[in-house]
């Protein structure tokens, strides 16, 4: 998906305006498809996240858990060095999907291009489809009420168990669907490490209302996805601090398995070939963490 964005802010609450914008389409982006590449110019600074277009950029990143495959400045002058050209990639894709990510200038335009190029043999992790009753609007008095009337001596005229089993069953399945309908629901075939069930109670939370906003765009409805696009954001910040402070006190005193489970997966050999693979220790915290760019 490629985006695009004047140079200069035009009407009132521009930016304000220019933020949501980009959070209904990158969420739209997501909801559709499981990888989702991004090709921006918008021209946010993004080599200055204090900064209020940087500031944009970045959230926008961290709140749609995407990672930024260009850490070089794209546009230079004799005055400034600005990286306003990114591509964008949703974290389900992994680092080492792509040989190579870089920045090249073509010597006819101010802004220098940017490319990635995928490996052939990229991982894909497909979705699995599981099937559910919804019990949203169960009465159970009139299930109960059913089941209690069924017609369950019939059974008894099968010699065979699996044969009375088969009708009871189909009994029961028959009740249940009159009163708790069967849903089916497309889930990852496997998660992410530091997944925890509140992040994604959050995470189903800001798409449910994020669908309800984009049908019924009222006040209601953009607070509650506000308010849990907040919530999915702070969850999956705790459950990357958590994750890697439970990885390093494992570790213990052995030097050899620290590296092992906290150092080793940043320098692996296949992961792309950029500079934004820089570790941090965070010394209040006691723990180790890798700086996303």
């Amino acid at each position: 998906m490629g985006l695009y964005k004047p140079p200069k802010a035009a009407g009132m609450d521009y930016y304000l305006r220019l933020e949501n914008d980009l959070n209904d389409i990158v969420t739209w982006a997501t909801s559709q498809k499981q990888f989702v590449i991004i090709t921006e110019d918008l021209n946010l600074n993004r080599l200055k996240p204090d900064e209020r277009e940087g500031k944009i950029q970045r959230d926008l990143e961290d709140i749609h858990e995407l990672s930024c495959l260009i850490n070089k400045p794209t546009r230079i002058t004799n005055i400034s060095r600005t990286l306003i050209d990114v591509i964008l990639a949703n974290q389900i894709i992994k680092p080492e999907m792509f040989k190579e990510s870089d920045v090249y200038d073509p010597g006819f335009s101010d802004h220098r291009m940017v490319y990635e190029v995928t490996r052939e043999n990229a991982i894909h992790y497909p979705c699995k489809v599981i099937s559910f009753r919804s019990v949203k609007n169960l009465n159970e008095d009139e299930l109960l009420k059913d089941l209690s009337v069924a017609p369950w001596h019939v059974g008894n005229i099968f010699d065979s168990v699996d044969d009375r089993y088969f009708y009871w069953s189909k009994l029961v399945n028959d009740a249940l669907g009159n009163h708790a309908l069967q849903k089916k629901l497309r889930v990852w075939s496997r998660d992410v490490e530091y997944m925890t069930p509140e992040w994604k109670t959050a995470i189903r939370m800001k798409r449910k209302y994020t669908k309800k906003f984009a049908k019924d765009p009222s006040q209601e409805n953009l607070i509650n996805k506000n308010k849990w696009r907040n919530t999915a954001t702070k969850l999956r910040r705790r459950a990357i601090k958590e994750y890697w402070k439970t990885k390093t006190d494992s570790s213990g005193s052995n030097p050899r398995d620290f590296f092992k489970k906290v150092f080793k997966p940043f320098l692996d050999s296949k992961a792309r070939g950029t500079d934004d693979n820089v570790i941090n220790p965070d010394f209040n915290d006691s723990i180790i963490l890798k700086s996303l760019n």
